[in-house]
């Protein structure tokens, strides 16, 4: 909090005017232009309004302390969009502008263990080391996964993108853990529901070559959470898989070929 919002803030709490704050310090004209920033106050007569009011100055300076902080202040929101950047566009200078922020600000606030384990997986997907992980690697990533239930955008992304270097069996419970804590994937912010829906159509991916060892009620919820998303058309890409994967089950070839076709057709023939 800078000087004039902490001041603005004691008169209120007093319940004085500007000019009964300003009091025989500043004028009230001079007082008003400090509590909007447009003057500064001269620590001196800073120090006597304080006086006057009985304000205690280690309450009235925390504040503006605290205001600092927080503009150092590492948001999840700026790690995300370098984490999102580095690995959609092969970006190794996102990572290292992250890392770089990650040693100057304040991260009280951040899962580290997440954002470091994308920083694993992202340095990897780019120098396309993702098979040389080592098994200790791997390991501080899944308990990254797994260290809480309220599954964060950064959680998501994280198995989003690390799935493929776990065996089987680690990719069936840790994706059992995601479908049972994320019941209604409308619930969820629209940002997390296209994590959780990438999450979905990898595995029923995935489950196309390993049917023998797939868990198959995580590939019938998969196809079941994907099929209730809400009508809407960033919903569109996901249901369509759902219905692919759901004919695919079904033996339905034609269907299947039919929606193969079509994402071909509409210039999606990488991802088929």
């Amino acid at each position: 909090m800078d000087i004039g919002k902490a001041l603005k803030q004691e008169r209120l709490r007093l319940n004085l005017s500007q000019s009964q704050m300003a009091g025989n310090v500043l004028t009230k004209s001079f007082y008003s232009k400090v509590e909007r920033n447009l003057c500064s106050i001269r620590a001196n007569d800073l120090l006597s309004i304080l006086d006057l009011h009985n304000i205690d100055y280690s309450s009235f300076f925390k504040k503006l302390k605290s205001e600092n902080s927080n503009q150092n202040e590492l948001s999840e929101t700026e790690c995300n969009n370098l984490l999102h950047s580095a690995y959609y566009k092969n970006d190794y200078s996102k990572i290292l502008k992250l890392q770089e922020l990650l040693a100057q600000k304040d991260t009280s606030k951040l899962n580290l263990n997440s954002i470091n384990a994308q920083i694993i997986i992202i340095k990897a997907a780019i120098s396309n080391t993702l098979d040389k992980i080592p098994e200790n690697k791997k390991e501080y990533i899944k308990r990254a996964i797994f260290e809480t239930n309220n599954w964060t955008e950064s959680s998501l992304r994280l198995f989003a993108i690390s799935m493929f270097i776990f065996n089987t069996d680690d990719i069936n419970s840790i994706l059992k853990a995601f479908l049972n804590n994320i019941q209604d994937i409308n619930s969820i912010s629209k940002n997390k529901q296209k994590m959780f829906s990438a999450i979905l159509i990898n595995y029923l991916n995935y489950s196309l070559n390993h049917t023998n060892i797939v868990i198959k009620d995580n590939v019938y919820q998969s196809i079941g959470r994907l099929k209730s998303l809400r009508v809407d058309p960033k919903n569109c890409f996901a249901k369509i898989m759902a219905n692919y994967y759901q004919y695919v089950l079904n033996g339905d070839v034609a269907k299947s070929q039919n929606i193969l076709n079509f994402l071909k057709a509409n210039g999606m023939s990488e991802i088929v």
